[in-house]
């Protein structure tokens, strides 16, 4: 048994009988697994207390330990109302961290991921200086001097329908399909919610989203002008 395997096996035993986690669409959802990289969700401190502490028996048990340094606890909470506890004092409470190269904060927003990538492409684009100084002629220049132009904003959008499509091609089960197409349990946030990724999609497809085809049953499918928004959720970060 390899160590990946060795991890699944923890894990398997960790979320036995566990109805802890954070719901989307009705499906649980307790952790994020890629490679060695693992995520564990909860809905409160304590849950997430508990979650750990049945992580680390069972790592014991199979001659594992949770190395502690490197791992590390985010609190999601946009109103920053949320009062922590003792109970997981041991671990270090950060504000964001990068999880499989995107920024991930406790408030939600994508803003710093954004700005992160404007400012890696700014450095992309100046390392290619010498580039815009070659005098070879370029397919957009001579489109230029057609006369022929396609917006970015064109582009865009068929950017985006192209990957929406690829997720409603994908099973029912697929959890980039259960995150657009599915709510999330509790309370709606006060105020005006941030803009997300299915709001292109509704205002392009006149205010609902239609959606796929699965082998030969068609399911159609529909988001609610509103989202709910959980306002407290804790998630654990270990590499």
């Amino acid at each position: 048994m390899n160590i990946i395997q060795l991890r699944q096996a923890i894990m398997r035993q960790t979320l036995e009988n566990w109805e802890g986690g954070v719901r989307i669409g009705g499906v649980q959802i307790t952790n994020l697994r890629y490679a060695d990289d693992t995520t564990l969700l909860a809905s409160s401190e304590a849950e997430m207390k508990e979650l750990l502490d049945r992580l680390e028996a069972i790592s014991l048990n199979m001659g594992l330990a949770i190395n502690k340094s490197k791992t590390k606890l985010l609190v999601v909470d946009r109103f920053s109302s949320t009062q922590r506890t003792d109970l997981l004092a041991e671990y270090e409470a950060v504000d964001q961290f990068v999880y499989l190269g995107s920024v991930i904060t406790d408030k939600g927003s994508c803003e710093p991921e954004i700005r992160r990538r404007i400012g890696m492409a700014k450095t992309a684009m100046t390392q290619l200086s010498k580039v815009w100084k070659d005098p070879m002629r370029t397919n957009v220049c001579i489109l230029e001097e057609l006369k022929v132009t396609k917006r970015l904003l064109t582009t865009r959008q068929e950017r985006i329908r192209s990957f929406f499509g690829h997720i409603m091609r994908s099973p029912l089960n697929s959890l980039e399909k259960l995150r657009i197409l599915g709510q999330i349990e509790g309370k709606r946030a006060r105020g005006r919610a941030p803009a997300r990724w299915v709001a292109q999609l509704k205002e392009m497809s006149g205010g609902q989203i239609l959606g796929a085809k699965q082998g030969s049953c068609k399911h159609n499918f529909m988001l609610n002008k509103e989202y709910a928004v959980l306002n407290y959720d804790v998630s654990v970060h270990t590499m």
